[in-house]
């Protein structure tokens, strides 16, 4: 039975999950568990802290983007 959904996900993970299914969400859950464990994974090794990448645009003050308007 694991080796039957373990080749249902990889089937899904290469050409998609129908949207909204539950396979869907469960890749969505997935995805985010292991992003989440590799930056765990990364600060736990590394020396220097942890620095969230910021997405472009935001996180700038005023003034640094040329305009009056953040971001």
């Amino acid at each position: 039975m694991i080796l039957g959904h373990r080749a249902v996900v990889l089937q899904a993970s290469k050409r998609g999950a129908p949207t909204g299914s539950w396979l869907e969400q469960m890749l969505v859950r997935f995805a985010l568990t292991y992003n989440t464990a590799r930056i765990v994974w990364a600060v736990l090794t590394e020396i220097e802290d942890y620095r969230a990448q910021v997405a472009r645009g935001y996180g700038k003050t005023v003034g640094e983007t040329g305009s009056e308007v953040p971001g």
